[in-house]
């Protein structure tokens, strides 16, 4: 039950964070945005390091992870 705090304390860390560094803690966290100005829309990406270089289905899908 310690996930809940941490994210929350997060959350704190990102608004405090100048924005040129939070690239750098999106980046940390796995996560990947792109703002569309027009839609006033962010996709947000989640790619937990985690899963970056070995599938968690062992070889079920045999597609490489980009």
């Amino acid at each position: 039950m310690e996930l809940i705090p941490r994210l929350a304390e997060m959350t704190d860390v990102l608004k405090e964070a100048d924005p040129a560094d939070r690239n750098d803690l999106y980046a940390q966290m796995g996560l990947y945005l792109v703002y569309d100005p027009s839609e006033r829309v962010v996709a947000v990406e989640a790619r937990p390091s985690m899963y970056r270089s070995t599938c968690p289905r062992g070889d079920l899908n045999r597609s490489p992870i980009s």
